[in-house]
């Protein structure tokens, strides 16, 4: 049996080494991040933005589902709107390369840089020279955002440039990537989309157009829907710093915003009804000097509103500017909350002090053991679920708990119970030359006398008394009826032989 000072230091030894280790590589690793979902599943329900290492220098960061949160009207677009031209001022009606050549010089001369072009670029039988007057229009900004539709046919055709310039590689998603929708080819063959400067994304998924996609799989990457790629290429923000995580959210960049998506990529909440607070009419851009709402911050769309235009088109018109506004500014998801760490000597003070309270009760039996590392445990949790709630620090849980387990492992592996049950107790030695007899009778006394009760010895001692009489008495009756069947022959014969002697009396 260990000494106590050996049981004391052992358990504190076992406590401390397990706290050490979970501090030290337990933070930034999938336990801690599941205890992240834990506290947050208290207060809200999934998805849950999860940020961060969990380290002191990057702490965990979290962001919730808050459906009833508004749009920002300053993220919202800059739109140009391209409609039915009722005064003629265009050559033709629908707009031809032309007149959207014209309108995009407009644009790029009242100030925009990186415009978001919805309409769809797509003539049956265009111009060469107004072709080439489009494309030299495009060609003129920094950079620019094209949209086509995309659809999944059984014969599939590479992926275009733009389009894979504005994707992603499949490392950067997480999740089961074959619930998301795939395609393999574009369903407008003639369709422009720009050069070098140009990266697209998809209006709408031909074989599924409910909802709102905001990724889908062509071949080996993962290409991203048009407000996806407007707001990536409006902030200069790079492809390979997408993070995407399917049922959880989409990250663009190190500081988001991040988008909330189901477990096939569409967004999970409905866009937002913001406004379009800077419309212009397209037709009316040459009219327009410098300093006009075109130049203000954020993205300019131009967007097709003819009301001769297909179904699909229309829809995604009206939906595409709250849908620009909500991931720009990040509605539909809480603020971000930082859990901050304390510092190395307070987690390790709150460390020691938790060994020291496992390593106390060494002297207790097991089960009032087990007790105790519950309690501690419990309390451990509850304490961090209030600093979670009220202030926003991330306490070293996860450490204590390991603390309560190396305790728990060797005080219950290696250590036996300091006192046993007296049924337990051995028998007292007594010397070999002894009588069995003398042997079981003081030990059944030693067992029966601390354990009988007076009134019950005094009873059992009248029972004794009264067995003790009854077997006397019958040993008295047997004896006496014993004697007198052996004497009464006798007194017979010796009857008869003095008779004789008297009859014949002895010679002289």
């Amino acid at each position: 049996m260990a000494k106590p000072c050996l049981r004391f230091l052992s358990v504190l030894i076992a406590s401390a080494a397990a706290a050490w280790y979970a501090l030290e590589f337990l933070p930034s690793g999938p336990v801690d991040r599941f205890l992240v979902k834990v506290m947050a599943s208290t207060t809200a329900n999934p998805p849950f933005i999860i940020a961060g290492a969990g380290t002191q220098d990057s702490p965990w960061s979290l962001r919730v589902l808050a459906p009833y949160q508004k749009a920002d009207p300053k993220h919202g677009p800059a739109v140009v709107s391209l409609g039915d031209d009722k005064e003629g001022i265009f050559q033709s009606s629908p707009p031809s390369p032309v007149d959207l050549a014209v309108v995009l010089r407009n644009m790029r001369r009242l100030g925009a840089e990186r415009p978001a072009i919805s309409a769809l670029l797509a003539w049956e039988e265009p111009e060469v020279i107004a072709i080439s007057a489009l494309d030299s229009a495009l060609e003129s900004f920094p950079a620019v955002t094209t949209a086509s539709p995309l659809s999944r046919g059984a014969t599939g055709t590479p992926i275009s440039p733009t389009f894979r310039r504005a994707s992603i590689a499949p490392s950067q998603v997480r999740g089961d990537i074959t619930k998301v929708p795939t395609v393999n080819r574009l369903p407008l063959p003639g369709v422009i989309l720009g050069g070098d400067n140009a990266y697209s994304g998809f209006t709408l998924l031909e074989h599924d157009p409910g909802g709102s996609p905001m990724l889908a799989r062509w071949d080996d990457r993962f290409v991203l829907s048009f407000p996806l790629v407007s707001v990536l290429v409006e902030r200069g923000l790079p492809f390979d710093g997408v993070e995407i995580e399917l049922g959880n959210f989409i990250k663009l960049g190190a500081k988001g915003p991040y988008i909330p998506i189901d477990a096939t990529g569409r967004i999970s909440t409905a866009p937002g009804k913001a406004t379009d607070s800077r419309m212009l009419r397209a037709e009316l851009l040459g009219d327009m000097q410098e300093g006009t709402p075109l130049a203000g911050p954020g993205l300019v769309m131009l967007r097709d509103d003819q009301s001769n235009a297909e179904a699909p088109t229309r829809a995604f018109s009206a939906r595409v500017g709250p849908l620009l506004a909500d991931i720009s500014s990040g509605a539909g998801m809480s603020r971000e909350q930082i859990l901050t760490r304390s510092e190395d000597w307070r987690e390790l003070t709150i460390l020691g002090i938790a060994a020291v309270l496992l390593a106390m009760p060494f002297r207790r039996r097991r089960f009032g053991r087990g007790v105790i590392y519950a309690v501690v445990a419990a309390a451990a949790l509850a304490i961090h679920l209030t600093a979670f709630l009220t202030t926003s620090v991330w306490p070293p849980t996860l450490a204590v708990l390991a603390a309560v387990g190396g305790a728990f492992f060797v005080s219950h592996l290696f250590f036996r119970d300091t006192e046993k049950a007296p049924e337990e107790q051995p028998a007292p030695s007594l010397p070999a030359d002894t009588a069995p007899a003398e042997v079981v009778a003081p030990a059944a006394a030693a067992v029966a006398e601390p354990t009988t009760p007076p009134a019950k010895e005094a009873a059992a001692k009248k029972v004794a008394a009264r067995k003790a009489t009854v077997k006397k008495t019958t040993a008295k009756k047997a004896a006496t009826k014993k004697v007198v069947a052996k004497k009464t022959p006798a007194k017979k014969a010796a009857a008869k032989k003095s008779a004789g002697r008297k009859k014949n009396p002895p010679s002289s």
